[in-house]
């Protein structure tokens, strides 16, 4: 399990914290104060993975595209890009603390946008996996996703498009 700190308040409150627990280790207040790490910490951790605000992240995957939607406990992940040795995207969000998505979307078959997908499938619990869908329309989290495919003809005119809307 991996912590993410919010920002330097929250860290900040926890070093306080973590004072009073220590100049007070033999007095009766010490154990308000561990209940109130305790609590800080798993509120941390509930908030790393819950996304109480909608965000969009691009990920860097130089060539290529990924992109990450959250949105409460969903987690969506659009493309891959390639598979590096570094597992560019892999890397990413184990570092945003992400060990689930709930949709893949692959727009198409090209490397450059599914290259990391079996890496990923094998590492993160990958729930639905969409590819070539014509047209759909989903709903996830606060997310509203309908897919279109444009050209059938030619490998990357024939992507799947996303159009994406978020709190509606």
């Amino acid at each position: 399990v991996s912590f993410s700190i919010v920002n330097i308040y929250f860290l900040l409150f926890i070093y306080v914290l973590l004072f009073l627990i220590f100049i007070n280790l033999k007095k009766e207040n010490c154990k308000k104060y561990l209940i109130s790490f305790i609590l800080v910490c798993g509120l941390n951790l509930f908030s790393s993975k819950f996304k109480f605000i909608p965000e969009v992240k691009v990920i860097d995957v130089l060539q290529g595209d990924s992109f990450i939607l959250r949105s409460g406990f969903n987690t969506v992940l659009i493309d891959t890009g390639n598979l590096d040795k570094y597992h560019t995207t892999f890397s990413y969000l184990k570092s945003q603390n992400i060990t689930k998505i709930d949709y893949a979307f692959i727009s198409h078959m090209d490397s450059d946008h599914y290259g990391e997908y079996d890496y990923l499938k094998n590492n993160i619990k990958i729930k639905n996996t969409c590819m070539g869908l014509d047209s759909y329309h989903f709903k996830i989290g606060l997310f509203s996703i309908d897919t279109y495919k444009l050209n059938p003809d030619e490998s990357n005119d024939s992507s799947m498009v996303l159009y994406v809307k978020c709190l509606n």
